[in-house]
């Protein structure tokens, strides 16, 4: 049986790749790990080491702090260009 707490650490990588549209290859080659392991988290078999846990994350809050960023843009635009 696959515990609550790897299943929701495998949900939440996934959910991420999608929202972003990064693939299993690519998210990790910037964790720097094989990606047979984002597989592997993603259906449950096993949770990410805390090490990879931890870069995962940076590299979430990074892409969720550009896409902030890049929203914040567009709003400011459309207020000076009166749309």
């Amino acid at each position: 049986m696959v515990s609550k707490k790897i299943r929701k650490a495998g949900e939440e990588i996934r959910e991420f790749r999608l929202k972003f549209r990064i693939t299993q290859d690519a998210l990790a080659e910037k964790i720097g790990i094989n990606p047979r392991s984002i597989r592997w988290w993603e259906s449950g078999k096993i949770n990410p080491h805390p090490i990879f846990w931890e870069r995962f994350v940076k590299i979430k809050n990074n892409y969720e702090r550009r896409m902030t960023n890049k929203e914040a843009k567009v709003a400011s635009t459309k207020k000076k260009g009166g749309n």
